[in-house]
């Protein structure tokens, strides 16, 4: 940079020339981070317009649809283990008129807001900003599979922004933590975690103010207060309507993935797939060891342990399944974030890259099956149904997966449901729904029966593959998590062979997309 003389001969510095290439790497800075947003938006909207969704999503949107505000909050809560915020959302776009095919809008609406907070709020190094939002939970797990997880990290995001100022916002921030606790059961726990280390900041605070006579503003502490109490009321009131029923159905782990978990569990969340379980182990070891040397003489590691080890502990030991599992990323990127440990490109930050590039690869690949591909069979079986005008004949399902079916309709087609109640209840030997042996009873015209687990049913499956009397049809799909396929998303159904044989039937039972396929 060149000297400059004043009037007076003094030198002096010009600074003019700096502040231009400032302001110009900001720009072009602010540009990129915009493209980034926008290219978000553009590759969900193309992968989520030709995603089939499957079961869970299914059973959000007919509880968002069908059930009261009351019976959501007082009733389904509690069997279906988790808040209601993400069914109250989707109850509200159900009113202004958005219909099930448009449901994928609705996750990459939330999580585009949380991509927009982490570039233009959140400080990383550029490449970071460019790989984070195209990894796999935050593009495909928690976005194009639509359910309530794309709302973790849009929260999360969001708090990071407003993290160091959360005692002198702390509206802000509780607002930041209700939405959390509200998503998950999973995020129950982390915001349970972030609220204890809250609350005893502030009780620290006001030690000071009391005894240290600070020039804390008295009015700062009441507002924090009024933050906690607020928080502990939501708290009380969200865990007395999870209490879990006596009739519940059981979804723990067994005994077995339980330790299985245990060992891949940090290792599915950041690199693998669950290959190979002892490699996976290594893996997490070597996770830990890292985290812990880019935390070196920082006690703030602890508060790492404080976010991540409950959500742990709770999916290897109560409950998890594969989607589950990002929720161990989005923490640790979280801690990270607020940590300042992504602020500049060192070496810890060049491994988390090279992480999060091995996931872009696994959105890739799921994004690609899905585009492809069925990922559920259940638009198909219900287009098949209306198609061929066998709606308004008597049919049966079995197999929770058949509630995929149900969002096509306005109303339960299946018979066996005895109130016609859309969504799945989850309760033990369900009053509701007709058991097998007065299914055998009471032969219907069709038969729809869910792939997945049909071992619950496989008498039955028998019975109608050997007696000859229906005709069996198969629509294939499948779930798809990283690089495999995960579970079956497919249906058979059995058409009587009365009903296709009937004078009055001049129906031709035929086939409409040819990704179906028939045996």
């Amino acid at each position: 940079m060149d000297d400059d003389k004043d009037i007076n001969g003094s030198s002096y510095v010009n600074t003019t020339d700096n502040s231009i290439k400032v302001d110009s790497e900001t720009f072009v800075k602010r540009i990129l981070e915009l493209l980034v947003l926008i290219s978000f938006i553009i590759l969900t909207v193309i992968v989520g317009k030709n995603h089939e969704p499957w079961a869970d999503e299914a059973q959000a949107w007919l509880l968002a649809r069908d059930a009261s505000l009351k019976d959501l909050i007082t009733v389904n809560m509690r069997y279906e283990g988790s808040p209601v915020l993400w069914h109250m959302l989707l109850k509200v776009f159900i009113k202004f008129g958005l219909t099930y095919e448009f449901l994928y809008i609705v996750p990459i609406i939330f999580t585009s807001i949380g991509v927009a907070i982490f570039e233009f709020k959140v400080k990383a190094p550029t490449f970071l900003k460019i790989v984070l939002p195209f990894t796999y939970y935050i593009f495909f797990q928690y976005t194009i599979v639509a359910r309530s997880y794309c709302l973790v990290f849009p929260t999360l995001m969001y708090l990071a922004a407003v993290w160091k100022y959360k005692t002198e916002k702390p509206i802000l921030f509780a607002i930041g933590v209700a939405i959390l606790l509200s998503i998950s059961t999973h995020c129950l726990l982390l915001a349970s975690c972030i609220s204890f280390l809250y609350g005893i900041q502030v009780v620290l605070l006001t030690f000071k103010k009391i005894f240290k006579k600070g020039d804390i503003a008295t009015s700062r502490i009441i507002k924090n207060w009024i933050m906690i109490v607020a928080l502990l009321a939501l708290f009380g009131a969200t865990a007395y309507f999870l209490i879990t029923p006596a009739d519940h159905e059981e979804f723990r782990n067994s005994e077995e993935s339980r330790y299985r978990s245990a060992d891949t569990l940090l290792a599915d969340a950041l690199v693998t797939n669950a290959k190979d379980p002892k490699i996976c182990m290594i893996i997490s070891i070597t996770i830990v060891c890292v985290l812990y040397m880019a935390y070196w003489r920082d006690k703030r590691f602890f508060e790492l342990l404080l976010y991540f080890v409950p959500i742990y502990l709770f999916l290897a030991f109560f409950y998890c399944n594969k989607w589950h599992i990002g929720l161990l990323f989005e923490v640790i990127t979280f801690c990270l974030i607020i940590h300042d440990k992504l602020s500049d490109m060192n070496w810890f930050a060049t491994l988390y890259m090279v992480c999060c590039c091995i996931q872009v690869f696994y959105s890739y690949n799921s994004g690609d099956y899905d585009y492809h591909n069925l990922y559920s069979a259940s638009y198909q079986v219900a287009e098949y149904l209306k198609n061929n005008e066998l709606e308004d004949k008597k049919i049966y399902a079995l197999g929770y997966s058949t509630t995929a079916i149900l969002p096509y309709f306005d109303y339960n087609p299946f018979n066996n449901t005895k109130s016609g109640k859309t969504y799945c209840s989850w309760k033990k030997d369900d009053p509701d729904s007709m058991t097998i042996d007065e299914i055998k009873e009471d032969m219907p015209d069709v038969f729809v029966i869910s792939n997945f687990r049909d071992y619950n049913y496989i008498g039955m499956l028998n019975r109608l593959e050997s007696n000859k009397i229906y005709e069996k049809y198969t629509f294939v799909g499948n779930t798809y998590i990283k690089d495999d396929i995960y579970e079956t998303e497919s249906f058979y159904i059995f058409i009587s062979q009365n009903l296709l044989k009937s004078e009055n039937n001049e129906t031709e039972y035929v086939y409409f997309n040819s990704k179906i396929s028939t045996e």
